[in-house]
């Protein structure tokens, strides 16, 4: 028996929990009760508290609170249970791509109201905070193991410490700065690829993986080996989706101001866009719903079309095949009727002939003959009752 992945929204899954005891509710589902509270927990959706049936049962006051706004960067669909998961479009069977498409996707919350939800969660970031974030302190330690390794041998100078700089050590605090600021959110910032550019930079927002780059910007106009490092700004962009070539969000150092006087907005603009991202996905998922749906549709129709086809050759051949054998069966009766015809003259031309054939002989092979042409008689065998 195949797994069976359950669907619901926060809201369905809601009612669901609040309706009956969630181990009722896991037996029905086939799935157990700690698969259902960790989804709630995860969606942030309230379960019953130990005692609320209780309560109910006996008639006494049982308080349903309200389900709060959806996390932050997390899809308002929840699955539960084993199955055909994977796939932008959850593992849909064709059963149900071929059920009536559901609304567009709507949100009960503005932009703005995202925006400031967001700005609530990060208050402000510390532009020099107190403290080192585990993945910028792992990034110092090995620079510190790096340098050590240069001073113990002459042949290292190919691994040299990746931060020394004054322009990376800027850039370790400033996304220091941000990743303290996210994660007292409850964020998880994170970071790989240290060794190339850009760096892979990214903010989990809810189910979303928020990617965003700090790079230096180079002058066009100097020649690569007349350019200073030291002297390079730096740019934090947000790219966009699916295209990252055209940017959500830009900050760049200039005459003005640095970047570092924009981490709180950075920081709030990464948490709007997880949001952003599970918005936009929402709608290309109902929308490349519809597509599949219709070549889905058009795939069935196409086979349909084929299978009659095939069903109308098939009865076509069957038709050819009977009038064949209608056919055999008239010329079998003809030569059966002129073995009959044959017999008869023989026998008579025998009792005409001067020089006869034994009576004896001439009727042994008459029996003969008659059984051969009763073989071949379609009447006599039934043989043209066949519907085969």
């Amino acid at each position: 028996m195949q797994p069976t992945v359950h669907r619901f929204t926060r809201e369905e899954l809601y009612r669901a929990v609040w309706s009956e005891p969630v181990r009722t509710l896991a037996a029905k589902l086939g799935v157990s009760d700690v698969a259902i509270a960790k989804a709630c927990r995860v969606a942030a959706i309230p379960t019953p508290e130990v005692g609320y049936w209780m309560r109910k049962r006996k008639g006494r006051f049982a308080r349903v609170p309200t389900l709060p706004p959806r996390p932050l960067g997390f899809k308002d669909e929840i699955l539960i249970g084993r199955g055909r998961q994977w796939s932008w479009h959850r593992g849909l069977t064709d059963e149900e791509l071929l059920k009536p498409i559901p609304d567009p996707p709507t949100f009960s919350e503005s932009m703005d109201q995202v925006r400031q939800r967001a700005t609530a969660a990060i208050k402000t970031v510390a532009v020099r905070p107190s403290g080192t974030h585990p993945s910028i302190r792992k990034l110092q330690e090995e620079d510190a193991a790096r340098r050590e390794r240069g001073r113990l041998s002459p042949y290292s100078s190919w691994d040299k410490p990746r931060f020394d700089s004054p322009l990376e050590r800027r850039r370790l605090r400033i996304l220091n700065a941000l990743f303290l600021g996210v994660a007292r959110a409850g964020f998880a910032p994170g970071l790989r690829n240290v060794n190339f550019e850009p760096l892979s930079v990214w903010v989990r927002v809810g189910h979303q993986q928020v990617d965003f780059e700090l790079a230096p910007v180079r002058e066009k106009q100097r020649r690569k080996e007349e350019q200073s490092p030291e002297a390079d700004r730096l740019r934090l962009i947000i790219p966009g989706w699916p295209n990252r070539a055209e940017a959500r969000a830009t900050w760049e150092d200039d005459g003005s101001s640095k970047i570092e006087d924009h981490l709180t907005e950075i920081a709030i603009e990464l948490l709007v866009t997880g949001e952003s991202l599970v918005r936009e996905g929402a709608l290309h998922s109902h929308e490349w719903r519809i597509k599949l749906k219709a070549e889905l549709e058009e795939r069935l129709r196409r086979e349909k079309q084929e299978a009659e086809r095939r069903e109308r050759e098939r009865l076509a051949a069957l038709q050819q095949a009977r009038v064949d054998r209608l056919l055999k069966e008239a010329d079998a009766l003809r030569i059966a009727r002129d073995i009959r015809t044959y017999v008869e003259e023989v026998r008579t031309e025998n009792l005409r002939s001067q020089n006869p054939y034994p009576v004896e002989d001439v009727e042994r092979w008459a029996a003969w003959a008659h059984q051969q042409a009763d073989a071949i008689d379609p009447v006599r065998t039934g043989a043209f009752l066949s519907t085969d």
